[in-house]
């Protein structure tokens, strides 16, 4: 697994208790898949992404401009800290 310094604070900011960060859904696919994730498209706008562990995380997509939302955020917290990318 190799990041940027960018993705390694993203990832920190996204793991903090409260998950609070404006990321947009291109950098959350691409910060995913240097993670070790694989996407898998669905119909419509719908994303997922299998994480190492066996984590799956499912999420409505609308393009890689827009702001992911805070539940969304919420959801992606929970499952990185299941896949081990942080301590809980």
């Amino acid at each position: 697994m190799s990041l940027t310094d960018k993705q390694k604070r993203l990832l920190q900011t996204i793991v903090a208790e409260p998950a609070m960060a404006d990321v947009k859904f291109g950098e959350l696919q691409r910060l995913l898949t240097a993670l070790g994730a694989k996407s898998i498209r669905g119909e419509g706008g719908q994303m997922a992404f299998a994480l190492p562990g066996g984590v799956l995380l499912a999420l409505s997509w609308p393009n890689s401009q827009e702001s992911v939302r805070g539940y969304q955020l919420a959801s992606l917290n929970q499952a990185l800290r299941r896949a081990g990318f942080a301590e809980k």
